[in-house]
């Protein structure tokens, strides 16, 4: 089963994310991981992009979203690699 991790990055983090994680393909704006729970490798990559984001931005959002039903999603601290979607985004104030 393939399962998505959407992080959602500032074109100023851009080139750092592309230096330490050259195998995925940053863009600015939406990036997408994928992942398979049973593929130990893939999980421990899918892990080391989410704890290198939550350490570059510890402030930030991290929810666990089902995909057919977009109104339920659960707050998150830690990686979870059975998780059906997880989106992550930077914590923004507004002014």
């Amino acid at each position: 089963m393939q399962h998505e991790m959407r992080l959602l990055i500032a074109v100023s983090d851009l080139e750092w994310f592309k230096t330490n994680f050259p195998m995925f393909k940053w863009e600015a704006g939406d990036t997408t991981i994928k992942w398979n729970a049973n593929d130990p490798d893939e999980v421990e990559m899918a892990k080391k992009a989410f704890d290198a984001y939550k350490q570059k931005h510890p402030k930030a959002l991290a929810y666990r979203v089902k995909k057919n039903d977009e109104k339920e999603a659960t707050g998150m601290k830690e990686f979870d690699a059975n998780a059906e979607m997880i989106i992550m985004r930077e914590y923004m104030v507004k002014g």
